[in-house]
């Protein structure tokens, strides 16, 4: 009896071993873990405590480096520091941590409790009347109270931070110091005082590794194309095509369909039940089915040759791309168009709807439009980086799938984008080499593995974007009131930072966005932050989109408000003064303006009302100052004048330094002066007089017109008579 037991007690033993043998290797299978992908922004390496509040943000509560703020591609460090020597009390040892009903951070150090307020991010001490001590656990329940286990015994808070209960001994247990929680991606996040912070991820995205088929001896050296045909699968070496019922088959089980004598560059069979080969020559087929070639091989065409690729029409037929043109058609018939010429394609893809896909060595893809007869760009279908693309394909949704050695790229029907890279935690081999479809899976080809990839697969993981942060000028804001942010007039660079709280994947979301309803900007993968230089006052409403785990753009929109003040010369006050400016530089130019021309119009009189005098012949020089003002003091200057010019006849050396100073005044008021009484400057004025003196001695008839031009004063009888005859109209000798 106690045998039976003891074998029956080994039995159990072992159906339970095995049970958890399998449970754990399937556990292994679906999950792994990685490391803490922002692990090296992290101040310290080991944590005590953390956890994800309600936001998405992830908090580690350090042994000795303070509170950590993770958003994905950040860590915020609030602690003591040389610039906050006091920012949370007396020691940076972050013991325990919850959050609150309002959303706050309550944290407990070893020396107190303290709150992180998530209006404006600033931080104060929970309640000053309880002693310094360790703060061992903190705890938040469904009715707001707040739950605290000190060394100096246990406290109870309500939700407003108010002290309603305390005892010197444990009077509840204390809930347990937790490092470990699960995101709201379900992931499994891990830590520990002298450990980096593990993750443990239970989403494998979709994606299936499997090892590498091994190919036949006849396959070694080269990389063929296999199609899917009746039930099995066409591959061909460079002069021999087969069939088989399965890729692994064992050599003898490859059936030889035919041989060619020259290299096979692909096969193809159509709907029609031909067996298109391509080779370094030309286009041939033969009829085909149940496996088997039925008849002998054919030419279709020898003018197109080094065919690159094919693919079956659904509409019957192949498509194929050679280095002489980008597309052509071959019909059931024999009948080959060519679509396109120009630059050579590489890669092919025929969807089940009909279209047709193709690709260049520079990344850029096109669709044959049958309208207009030609291939049309795709800019959101090709790659960006301009990588060549090795293979494309189709699947059933009629979704383009394209492979380049790092990467796979999906392109929806709906403008949807999908990337998985070759370095992805679920992947990593060294090389993508080919891609097709499979019973409505995606199959790829590694240089050392297979994947099988559902195309179907989405994920319902939250991936709203959430501004995390924002800089202006280098002064971090944490805080926003309804994704509103004021900037000062004097700033010049503000940057937004943005989070979908997508830790495990946030190097590869992407991010879009435009301004006021502009044109979408797309961001690199990875790079969660705009940048904004020298914005101009106003409002400005910033919309951002974010692609989900899988690479996807969804509906929801995060808007972002940016006021950015003017500055005092932009005020509507200061418009008001410009307006009042400008209104008084108008009237005071238009016065101005009035006074000039009534200058001009009464120094034109002047001018006027002396010529018409002095160019009489009966004028008499001394009555000159009469005829041209009534003021008595201008008079008086005038006359004064003409003595001195009377006096200086014959002295051609007047000039008017010596009439100033004859005449006691500075050579400005002199010019002044002249000009109010008579018009004109005091050198056209002395002119005046001598031209009327000289008119006076030539009516005489005394000497001759030289010998009066140096009388009256003038250094040449030429200068005289140009002088006299502007004057009074006629030269001297015809005055005589």
């Amino acid at each position: 009896m106690p045998t039976t037991h003891t074998a029956g007690q080994f039995l159990r033993s072992v159906i339970i071993a095995f049970i958890l043998f399998h449970i754990i290797r399937t556990e292994a299978n679906d999950t792994i873990k990685i490391l803490q992908p922002t692990r090296d922004l992290m101040p310290l390496v080991g944590t005590r405590t953390m956890m994800q509040d309600s936001e998405g943000y992830v908090w580690y509560g350090t042994v000795e480096g303070g509170l950590c703020r993770d958003n994905g591609y950040q860590i915020d460090v609030f602690r003591n520091d040389r610039h906050n020597p006091r920012r949370i009390g007396q020691s940076n040892g972050i013991l325990s941590m919850c959050e609150d009903a309002a959303g706050n951070i309550v944290f407990g150090t070893r020396k107190n409790i303290f709150v992180l307020d998530k209006r404006d991010y600033s931080i104060r001490q929970l309640d000053k009347s309880i002693p310094d001590g360790r703060v061992e656990t903190l705890s938040h329940n469904g009715d707001g109270v707040i739950h605290a286990v000190t060394e100096n015994g246990c406290y109870s808070f309500d939700r407003n931070y108010r002290l309603t209960g305390k005892t010197h001994t444990r009077s509840f247990p204390p809930a347990e110091t937790t490092c470990r929680f699960t995101d709201i991606y379900g992931n499994e996040w891990t830590g520990g005082i002298n450990m980096e912070n593990c993750i443990r991820i239970k989403d494998n995205g979709g994606i299936e590794k499997r090892e590498a088929t091994e190919l036949p001896v006849i396959f070694k050296d080269i990389r063929p194309d296999f199609i899917e045909a009746d039930g099995g699968y066409i591959g061909h070496t460079n002069t021999e095509v087969f069939w088989t019922k399965t890729i692994e088959a064992r050599p003898k089980d490859w059936h030889k369909l035919l041989t060619t004598g020259t290299r096979i560059g692909c096969v193809a069979v159509s709907k029609g039940g031909w067996l298109y080969i391509g080779d370094a020559k030309g286009l041939y087929r033969c009829r085909y089915a149940n496996g088997a070639a039925e008849s002998g091989i054919e030419t279709v065409t020898e003018s197109l040759g080094n065919i690159r690729k094919m693919a079956a029409a659904p509409s019957g037929g192949i498509y194929f791309i050679t280095p002489h043109c980008e597309l052509a058609h071959c019909d059931d018939r024999g009948k080959v168009t060519v679509a396109q010429r120009g630059t050579e394609s590489k890669a092919l893809a025929v969807a089940p709807d009909g279209k047709v896909w193709t690709t260049d060595w520079f990344g850029n893809v096109f669709r044959f439009d049958s309208q207009l007869r030609k291939l049309v760009v795709v800019a959101d279908a090709g790659i960006d980086s301009g990588d060549p693309v090795n293979a494309m394909t189709c699947d059933a949704n009629g979704n383009l799938w394209l492979v380049t050695d790092k990467m796979i790229k999906e392109y929806t029907t709906d403008g949807r984008r999908r990337t998985i890279h070759n370095n992805n935690r679920y992947i990593g081999v060294s090389q993508f080499l080919d891609i097709g479809s499979k019973d409505g899976h995606i199959i790829v080809t590694c240089s050392d593995a297979q994947l099988v990839v559902d195309p179907d697969y989405r994920s319902d993981t939250p991936h709203r974007p959430s501004l995390t942060t924002a800089s202006i000028d280098g002064n971090t804001i944490y805080a926003f009131h309804d994704n509103s942010i004021t900037i000062p007039a004097n700033s010049g660079i503000v940057e937004l930072f943005f989070s979908t709280f997508n830790h495990i994947n946030a190097r590869s979301v992407q991010y879009v966005y435009r301004v006021d309803g502009g044109t979408w900007q797309r961001l690199d993968a990875g790079d969660n932050h705009i940048t904004f230089v020298n914005l101009s006052k106003g409002r400005y409403d910033i919309e951002v989109k974010a692609t989900d785990a899988e690479g996807f753009f969804r509906d929801e929109t995060l808007h972002v408000s940016l006021n950015r003040l003017p500055a005092w010369w932009e005020t509507w006050w200061a418009y008001l003064i410009y307006i009042v400016l400008a209104a008084v530089a108008v009237v005071a130019s238009d016065r101005i303006w009035q006074r000039y021309k009534a200058t001009k119009r009464k120094v034109a009189e002047l001018q006027a009302r002396l010529d018409g005098y002095l160019c009489k012949e009966d004028a008499e020089i001394d009555k000159v100052a009469e005829q041209i003002t009534d003021n008595t003091a201008d008079r008086e200057f005038i006359e004064r004048a003409v003595t001195i010019v009377e006096a200086n006849m014959g002295n051609n050396a007047l000039d008017i330094d010596m009439l100033c100073t004859e005449m006691g005044m500075s050579r400005s008021s002199m010019y002044r002066k002249f000009a109010d009484i008579t018009g004109q400057k005091p050198t056209e004025f002395v002119r005046s007089i001598r031209l009327r003196r000289a008119a006076e001695l030539i009516k005489a008839g005394n000497h001759s017109i030289s010998e009066t031009a140096y009388m009256c004063g003038f250094s040449s009888p030429s200068y005289f008579n140009r002088r006299f005859k502007e004057m009074f109209g006629v030269s001297p000798t015809e005055y005589r």
